[in-house]
């Protein structure tokens, strides 16, 4: 268990800072959102004109944003609950955020932390400090929790304390019991946010579970979550129904929703009793982790609130906002499948309305697809944001869970080799499935990764990908291409028109690289319903051209080699005629001749098999030896509900 509990502990003293004001207060801190860090009231109290925290070397300002009490009463022993501050301190990425549980912990619960203390040294540092939870305990103005354990030392008021049995932020040191004198202390749940503002705890726990969504944490929380499964099987009344990635991804995705303005209404809607007066329900968050585990009983016996509440919300928000329910509709198939009830989200949805989703593979090829989707991380070209779609034909298109994290290209194509095979045998697996590699412009032209070779199975390692199911590569969907996307669209459509298939145009190593060039060459009638074959990767010129331009247009097909032509006539000292590149395009050409526009993702499939087991020399090989396909249908409408006839 404790190989579990490391990298949580690691990201959690990421999360701590000191705080001091100059009223010579002292305590500790922690970020429980991007920019927000929570601490003890009392530390800020008094209403210093100056607070900084700081971590390491760095030393930063802040503003406090709320503190209650403010002051303590005159003749007060201790300061009241909740005793909780929320300070505003700039954001750097050498910071992480707590994940904030909701339970209190159970007791003799073993308890975590890290803070600020003098104890044992002579400058303030970040200790660990190891507890078990006692008791409850009856403070001014609310209650506490009792904890006993290590010595608390006053400066680790604020402290974060994890609960090593789910992985969570539950509680935060207030005070010691008697400092010097006993070891252990008291500690806040932090249930007491229940006490902030409305707007501010709405925009702190979005920001919360919007940074979450990413998964550093999360993934921890799941592997803790598979080893407690492992030790003692089954689940109790209150245990939560989500396990924490999709619980991490549906929050995330919550958080994006405008603010409801009445959200205790549905909640009491769908619950079907009425809601304890104690419950505040501000925000969608709150019906989720409500059902998440309140509702543990009526899961067998009708459709699951939780699921009802994500159709309600995919019904409400699909026109303003498609892309967030297309991802409520993920979370509600997933959660409806693993409840058994996914044919009843199916009934419940169907006299209302029909759901539809992107289909990216056009009515001609239908059939199964994991979509694989990397795209730059804003401006910095430097990382890469990774989304993965599971096209189960027939407009059945869900999001699978992975980790969003901006990450260098090398790591992301190490993600993807470890999803696919458990992504394509989640579709059923067989050769018919088929991945989809969408890159935007850029990379397209510039990537060199070959996908098509790739050895993804552990237990199979004389498999490539690229032999053992179609690989196609497609570009990104362009904000406002709607000319581009009528353009690819009367291609598609000229192309399907001819009945042995499409015509085939080729791109000449001595062509130009003039853009002026390459416009011209695509406004010829013949090319409107032609493949482009290039004789060399989109890397080199003038297939760079070539291929960038034919993008612009709206070209929907075009094959390539890895290998670029680098001879353009010359072999072994003698001019020979035509080239490799050209070579290639021929006998290709032979190859794809009467094959259909549908058919071409599997026929490219069988030329590189074909390559495998080809005699051919290396001075002529096979054109199925490193092949790449693109292949970019029409868009389908992004995401609609549309009511029956």
């Amino acid at each position: 268990m404790d190989r579990l509990l490391r990298p949580l502990r690691q990201l959690l003293r990421k999360a701590v800072v000191e705080v001091a004001c100059d009223t010579g207060s002292v305590g500790t801190g922690f970020f429980i959102a991007p920019g927000i860090v929570i601490t003890c009231a009392h530390v800020v109290a008094g209403r210093p004109s100056v607070v900084w925290v700081q971590a390491g070397d760095v030393r930063q300002s802040a503003t406090v944003l709320f503190a209650e009490p403010r002051e303590a009463p005159v003749g007060a022993r201790i300061f009241p609950y909740p005793d909780i501050a929320l300070l505003a301190v700039e954001w750097t990425a050498e910071y992480s955020c707590a994940w904030l549980g909701q339970a209190r912990p159970e007791r003799h619960a073993s308890l975590y932390s890290i803070g600020y203390q003098l104890l044992y040294a002579d400058d303030p540092s970040p200790s660990p400090l190891a507890f078990e939870a006692v008791g409850d305990l009856e403070i001014p103005g609310g209650t506490a929790i009792r904890i006993r354990g290590d010595e608390v030392d006053e400066r680790m008021s604020g402290s974060p304390v994890l609960d090593e049995a789910t992985g969570e932020v539950c509680a935060m040191i207030k005070a010691a019991r008697q400092i010097g004198t006993d070891r252990g202390g008291v500690a806040i749940t932090l249930d007491a946010l229940q006490r902030l503002p409305t707007g501010l705890r709405i925009r702190v726990l979005r920001s919360h579970d919007r940074w979450h969504q990413r998964g550093q944490w999360v993934r921890s929380l799941d592997a803790l979550a598979a080893e407690r499964h492992r030790a003692a099987p089954g689940h109790g009344l209150g245990d939560p129904l989500l396990p924490p990635y999709l619980r991490g991804f549906l929050l995330g995705v919550l958080a994006e929703l405008p603010v409801p303005e009445d959200p205790l209404s549905m909640l009491q809607v769908l619950n079907r009793v009425p809601v304890a007066p104690d419950i505040r329900v501000t925000d969608y968050r709150d019906i989720a982790f409500y059902f998440d585990t309140a509702a543990w009983l009526s899961r067998d016996i009708q459709l699951h609130p939780l699921v009802e509440f994500l159709e309600r919300l995919v019904i409400q928000f699909h026109r303003e906002s498609s892309d967030v329910a297309d991802r409520l509709w993920t979370v509600a198939e997933l959660l409806a499948g693993r409840l058994g009830q996914r044919s009843q989200l199916g009934d419940r949805v169907t006299p209302r309305a029909v759901l539809t989703a992107p289909n990216p593979v056009a009515a001609s090829a239908e059939g199964r697809s994991v979509i694989v989707n990397v795209e730059p991380h804003g401006n910095d070209q430097r990382l890469h944001l990774l989304s993965i779609r599971l096209d189960r034909g027939d407009g059945d298109v869900v999001q699978y869970p992975c980790d969003r994290t901006p990450r260098a290209l090398d790591q992301v194509w190490t993600t993807v080799r470890q999803i696919l095979p458990d992504a394509i045998e989640d579709l059923g697996g067989g050769t018919k499935v088929m991945v989809q590699v969408v890159l935007a412009e850029r990379l397209l032209r510039e990537c060199e990764e070959a996908w098509e070779n790739w050895r993804i199975w552990p237990d199979m390692p004389h498999r490539r990908l690229g032999r053992s199911h179609p690989v196609v590569v497609r570009a990104a969907d362009v904000s406002g291409s709607r000319i581009r996307e009528r353009m690819r669209r009367d291609r598609w459509d000229a192309m399907h028109a001819a009945g042995a298939g499409p015509d085939v145009a080729r791109v000449r190593c001595d062509s130009g690289t003039d853009d002026d060039f390459w416009d011209g060459w695509y406004q010829e009638p013949t090319r409107l319903h032609s493949l482009v074959v290039l004789p060399g990767p989109p890397t080199t010129s003038p297939a760079s051209e070539a291929f960038r331009i034919g993008v612009a247009e709206g070209l929907p097909i075009a094959i390539w080699r890895r290998r670029p032509c680098l001879d353009h006539g010359l072999e072994n000292g003698a001019l020979i005629e035509p080239c490799t590149g050209a070579r290639f395009q021929r006998s290709l050409s032979d190859h794809l001749r009467g094959v259909s526009v549908g058919g071409l993702p599997e026929h490219a499939r069988q030329l590189r098999n074909d390559a495998a087991t080809s005699l051919t020399s290396s001075t002529s090989p096979h054109p199925g030896d490193g092949l790449v396909l693109y292949w970019d249908p029409p868009r389908s409408p992004p995401f609609r509900l549309t009511e029956p006839d």
